[in-house]
């Protein structure tokens, strides 16, 4: 290995570019995406915090669901705050499985529709130190749009197909 970085470069050739005006209207939908949990007619800035304490409080109770259900799993680590405190935590979690590497679970919950990844997510040095360099972690996270009927699904897959 050289060490060298090769950077990538976007083709700027005008012929393909898209137009200004296709590109504003995109961020103008990811906007009023972003803003849709605010009170409707409401100003698009005081919509938009709405929306984000919303996803605030969702994401936290996803958090909250998820870590309930992993301490009813055995065999199974946390790495990272076991809190499900949005100040101090985001949900998204790595884990390791004793007895299965993560890139082995990883598939297996793809086999389910479950979109997980396995790695050390550009930690390297944490994984190093963390003893784990040989797979990492599995990461699972969520978002505004997860529901925790998606918890629960990811769960019973994890001990009905994996761990069993």
């Amino acid at each position: 290995k050289s060490g060298r970085v090769h950077m990538a470069f976007v083709n700027l050739d005008p012929k393909r570019a898209i137009p200004v005006s296709v590109a504003l209207a995109g961020v103008a939908a990811a906007i009023d995406y972003l803003a849709q949990w605010g009170s409707p007619g409401a100003p698009l800035r005081q919509r938009l915090q709405e929306s984000f304490a919303a996803y605030h409080q969702h994401e936290e109770a996803l958090c909250r669901h998820f870590l309930q259900r992993l301490q009813q799993l055995d065999g199974v680590r946390l790495y990272g705050n076991p809190q499900a405190d949005s100040a101090r935590r985001t949900p998204t979690f790595a884990l390791t499985f004793s007895g299965h590497t993560p890139d082995a679970i990883a598939r297996r919950l793809g086999q389910h529709n479950i979109c997980a990844g396995s790695g050390h997510f550009y930690a390297l040095g944490l994984v190093q130190q963390l003893g784990l360099q040989d797979g990492g972690v599995l990461r699972i996270g969520m978002m505004h749009y997860n529901t925790q009927g998606e918890i629960d699904t990811l769960f019973n897959v994890i001990a009905e197909d994996i761990l069993s």
